[in-house]
């Protein structure tokens, strides 16, 4: 079990826990009996839903008390069809940065790879400070649950920048990374992060944005008419760094804090152009039914993984043996994500065949 508080990283100061998965969603989607399957997470493939919670110190636990309390209505509401804010969005997007880097720590912590890791990234310190995006689906009505796609994948440890929950008949891709949506909703943007080793990140020239909205937003990924999509730029890692860049009208008008870096939200819905949704606007985010089955919708995980492999990061200035050793590992994840893509097309053929 993780020795550090899972928020902060520090120390608990005390025998708290907190569920990864909240006691809310849990007790709204069935028993917290139940198993939680995890594949390589789990042992054995699998662990009570309610034994599911890590360390987390007093401070922290009650600060985010407010985040669950707040995302429990937002969540509620849509899944029932009801209209949500800009201002909801943002917080939820929150939580989705929360529960992602959650499940990180989650796994090295069951897989005792914390001690080989030894991580630097905790929810406090990553929650809010990466561009992100949501794909939200539906599917025909089905029994109540939870599941995930991505945690406890090779290529989620190595990047934990992409997860799907699965939450009744709704499912939500969460994608978060430097420069994913800004250059595309007008904001100004870093181009390529740059990679120098592990500890050693830095960003690239930062380019002015044009103030225009594209679509699709993030290419190759084109909205169909069944998807909801929702997208925030973040820029608290850069703002201090050309703060003329952000200090434009575009970029105020379509923030929800400038002080803190956080852009507005946008979104796509019903395959209609980008939109904006100023903080106080409503929007049903409902999206149509989707003809698609699980495997079919699950391939959208590692397609979405591979482009961030691929399109986030360069590693140009890096020392040569740094290149090779970080080519070699991304040639490796994205084969591992292409066989997991054939496995959901070859159980979504098998499962088209048993229906004919």
């Amino acid at each position: 079990m993780a020795k550090f508080c899972v928020f902060c990283g520090n120390p608990p100061e005390n025998k708290n826990a907190e569920h990864i998965i909240p006691q809310w969603l849990i007790e709204m989607t069935g028993k917290k009996s139940r198993p939680c399957h995890l594949g390589p997470i789990t042992p054995n493939g699998s662990i009570a839903f309610g034994a599911f919670k890590f360390p987390a110190c007093e401070r922290c636990n009650s600060e985010f008390s407010a985040l669950e309390a707040s995302v429990k209505t937002i969540i509620q509401n849509i899944l029932a069809g009801t209209s949500v804010t800009g201002n909801d969005l943002h917080i939820l997007l929150n939580w989705f940065d929360k529960v992602r880097i959650g499940l990180w720590l989650a796994d090295l912590c069951l897989t005792k790879k914390v001690d080989e890791i030894n991580p630097h990234m905790h929810i406090a310190n990553r929650m809010g400070l990466k561009d992100r995006m949501l794909v939200i689906e539906r599917i025909a009505p089905c029994d109540d649950c939870i599941n995930f796609i991505g945690p406890g994948n090779v290529s989620f440890r190595y990047a934990p920048s992409v997860f799907q929950l699965h939450i009744n008949n709704y499912i939500f891709t969460n994608v978060s990374e430097y420069g994913l949506v800004a250059r595309r909703v007008g904001f100004p943007y870093c181009d390529r992060m740059i990679f120098m080793d592990i500890e050693d990140v830095r960003y690239g020239p930062i380019i002015k944005g044009n103030g225009r909205m594209c679509t699709p937003v993030v290419r190759n990924f084109a909205p169909t008419p069944e998807q909801t999509i929702i997208y925030q730029p973040i820029y608290k890692y850069f703002q201090n760094v050309s703060p003329n860049l952000y200090n434009t009208k575009y970029v105020l008008e379509h923030s929800i804090d400038p002080s803190a870096g956080a852009g507005g939200i946008f979104y796509q819905r019903c395959g209609a152009p980008t939109a904006y949704l100023a903080p106080e606007s409503k929007l049903v985010l409902t999206p149509r039914v989707s003809n698609k089955d699980l495997f079919e919708l699950g391939i959208k995980n590692y397609e979405l993984h591979n482009y961030v492999l691929q399109h986030t990061y360069t590693t140009k200035q890096a020392p040569q043996h740094v290149q090779m050793e970080r080519a070699i590992a991304e040639q490796k994840l994205v084969e591992y994500n292409n066989k997991k893509i054939q496995l959901c097309q070859y159980h979504h053929q098998a499962g088209t065949e048993i229906k004919r």
